[in-house]
């Protein structure tokens, strides 16, 4: 049977994620691995510490994930749950719990709850602003773009 294994597009999977997963040949653990970018990958290693940080404190276990596990760690740490379902997809563990509708409404009411997110409003452009503003020179108005020198 031919193998459809080649160089990844980045690092390998870690070992100890390997063994997270269980028994499946390299092949289809790279392909798992790379089914997530790189950065997203890095990201997601956050969120998942601090999930699994909350279970060792709390004195849980933290895989498979159960629904009250989840509120009480999403209360404090909502937009990390797409970590935690992209960990049961690498282990083969259902993601069910992820789309149920009791998780929907425990988040709507978290956000129902939190105070509103502050924005900074920038100051208003003013005429004084626009008149404070240097001339362009002659080579600026016909080279808008700069570009670095090759030398």
């Amino acid at each position: 049977m031919p193998t459809l294994a080649g160089p990844l597009p980045f690092p390998p999977p870690p070992t100890n994620w390997r063994l997270d997963i269980g028994p499946i040949t390299n092949s289809v653990a790279n392909f798992l691995w790379c089914g997530l970018s790189h950065d997203t990958r890095i990201t997601y290693t956050t969120a998942v510490l601090s999930y699994e940080y909350f279970c060792t404190t709390n004195a849980v276990t933290a895989w498979q994930a159960q629904a009250t596990v989840l509120a009480e760690w999403a209360n404090t740490i909502e937009n990390y749950l797409s970590a935690l379902r992209s960990v049961h997809i690498d282990r083969r563990l259902p993601t069910t719990l992820f789309e149920g509708e009791w998780l929907k409404r425990l988040l709507a009411g978290i956000r129902h709850c939190k105070p509103p997110a502050t924005k900074k409003q920038a100051a208003p452009l003013t005429i004084e602003l626009l008149r404070a503003l240097p001339e362009p020179s002659p080579v600026s108005l016909l080279c808008p773009t700069r570009r670095r020198s090759t030398t």
